[in-house]
């Protein structure tokens, strides 16, 4: 079927490109021969390597286009005026932030005031129980 004789072709065209970089890597080694594993000039000629595989990535990036100037409105928002925008959303967050506070603030004093309202029973209670049983002393005992 078609679809094995195109995995076929497929897989010929891999093997191919497979040897014919293995025969670049052997001429290469033929015409430059590489220090050797392990030695100090083995070392530096990788270094020398990445860094010219550096070099040439980063000049075809600027080369092909690469990155132009990007004015600020567009990376911040152009439709809240840019950098004012930006400074507009952050003086939101923080009244938000501030009101949030507020809130918690005022919902902290009022679970004090309940507190104080339920001892303030609490110490009610107690004290006409106290009184009664200072009552019912004096009726006993005089």
């Amino acid at each position: 079927t078609s679809t094995e004789d195109d995995i076929a072709a497929h897989e010929a065209r891999r093997q191919q490109r497979m040897l014919d970089r293995k025969k670049d890597k052997e001429r290469m080694e033929e015409l430059v021969p590489r220090a050797e594993a392990g030695s100090k000039e083995r070392m530096l000629e990788k270094k020398r390597e990445k860094a010219d595989t550096n070099r040439a990535f980063a000049s075809a990036k600027t080369d092909v286009g690469g990155v132009a100037e990007v004015p600020e409105s567009e990376l911040l928002g152009d439709d809240e005026g840019g950098l004012e925008g930006f400074k507009k959303q952050k003086r939101e967050m923080e009244r938000k932030k501030n009101e949030r506070e507020i809130r918690r603030e005022e919902v902290l004093r009022a679970r004090a005031e309940e507190r104080e309202e339920r001892v303030k029973q609490y110490r009610a209670k107690e004290e006409a129980t106290m009184k009664g049983l200072v009552e019912l002393a004096r009726a006993r005992f005089g």
